[in-house]
């Protein structure tokens, strides 16, 4: 990425600050609790089950990420939000002990690989107004609870307004200026290949970085943080899925009789923890050729990794090495709990059939999961796929070869996968 003169004015004065101790960029985890905790007055930050994660979250980028001024500013301030929100969490549920007597009934889990239709399929069944999907700004900032007198009007569906406290904050200035900084090309090239609008539905994984335990601080850093990413397909998830439906409790309050839509790629590593958790679920597993997904998947990293981090000699062939083996540990994961997993509650999709006839194949999906015919859902769904789907928003361009891939590497790599679901892909 070429950056913009914009960013690299900030960058090079950023660091100029920092070398003289003007600029605080620290990334101590007692540190980021402690200015959480100045920020907003509040000292309870629930269970300690955060901070072995957090710590190995901040060793990660401390030892092998290559942040660049604006970067390190970022990583910081995104810390210390999703720190502020354990707060904002732990008091709302000390002032509304109610919360935690909500029922979560029968939620609809989408997941599957990265850029196999899950985003597609989340936004054309979040047209349904019967089903309770998450925006973006209830991901990013969950707490305090949202009220439908006041939904549409709440202040945190601004882009601005990227952190909890009442100043508009360091991180909210960032994403405010994020244009100007990074360059209307860059912005372009990553709203086609993930489009992501504050009062769009968003992955629920989001509310895993509250647990410090969640692949989208990968996706921010790229390859920069691969022991963190190795690391995290080895935790086991039940007290994170745990915390996740303590979320879900608060963000569905005040929104009784509606179904969950959520949608991770990251369930796929959890899926025997969201049994444990939900034991009503449905799960909808989609599947695509990993010889799609896997490069498809480094270029969105590599767009905002080169944001954040400075080019490193074989920078990119080193990215498809770390995400070919990310996603291979996370599907022989899934393959793995599958047997133990109850199969009558997965339901598995091909990208392919979705892609082929879209709205089609999620009317009959629809009808497969009980939910009532409805005439203006599907209206609505063509209206997307007219107005907002991706076919608006750019193309996104690939190839495995320019991350040092080939067919075959994909292939072996994803070989269990392949066999067990060759009709899917």
């Amino acid at each position: 990425m070429r950056r913009t003169l914009s960013y690299r004015l900030v960058d090079g004065i950023g660091r100029t600050f920092h070398r003289r101790g003007l600029v605080k960029l620290g990334l101590d985890p007692d540190e980021l609790c402690a200015e959480a905790q100045r920020r907003v007055g509040l000292n309870d930050f629930g269970e300690d089950d955060f901070r072995r994660p957090l710590q190995m979250l901040v060793r990660c980028l401390g030892e092998e990420a290559t942040l660049t001024f604006v970067g390190r500013l970022f990583a910081r301030e995104v810390l210390i939000q999703k720190l502020i929100n354990r707060l904002l969490l732990t008091d709302s549920l000390r002032r509304h002990p109610e919360i935690l007597e909500v029922d979560i009934r029968a939620p609809i889990f989408i997941t599957g690989l990265p850029r196999t239709g899950t985003t597609l399929l989340h936004r054309l069944m979040a047209q349904d107004p019967s089903l309770r999907h998450l925006q973006m700004w209830e991901v990013w900032q969950p707490a305090p609870p949202p009220d439908p007198d006041t939904y549409r009007a709440d202040p945190r569906r601004s882009k601005r307004a990227y952190n909890n406290s009442d100043a508009p904050g360091m991180l909210g200035r960032l994403c405010a200026l994020e244009d100007w900084l990074i360059g209307r090309e860059t912005v372009q090239k990553r709203q086609a290949a993930h489009w992501v609008e504050m009062s769009e539905p968003e992955e629920c994984q989001l509310l895993f970085m509250n647990s410090f335990l969640s692949q989208e601080f990968v996706l921010f850093f790229a390859d920069a943080i691969p022991s963190y990413i190795m690391w995290l397909l080895d935790q086991e998830l039940t007290a994170a899925y745990m915390y996740y439906r303590r979320q879900l409790q608060l963000l569905t309050w005040k929104f009784p009789n509606q179904r969950l839509l959520l949608k991770s790629p990251m369930h796929l590593q959890g899926m025997d923890a969201l049994f444990r958790v939900f034991p009503d679920a449905t799960v909808l597993w989609t599947h695509r050729d990993p010889r799609s997904v896997v490069p498809s998947w480094c270029s969105l990293n590599r767009i905002d990794g080169e944001i954040y981090n400075d080019a490193c000699p074989d920078g990119v062939r080193r990215l498809g090495q770390t995400v070919l083996e990310w996603l291979g540990r996370e599907m022989d994961r899934a393959l793995r709990l599958l047997p133990g997993l109850p199969s009558e509650r997965i339901v598995h999709l091909s990208y392919r059939a979705l892609v082929a006839a879209t709205v089609p194949f999620v009317l009959d999906l629809r009808g497969r999961l009980g939910l009532r015919a409805d005439q203006a859902t599907e209206e609505r769904m063509r209206n997307w796929m007219s107005h907002d789907g991706k076919q608006s928003r750019g193309v996104h361009r690939y190839q495995a070869g320019s991350f040092g891939l080939d067919d075959e590497v994909v292939d072996e790599r994803f070989s269990s996968y392949r066999r067990a679901f060759a009709g899917q892909l």
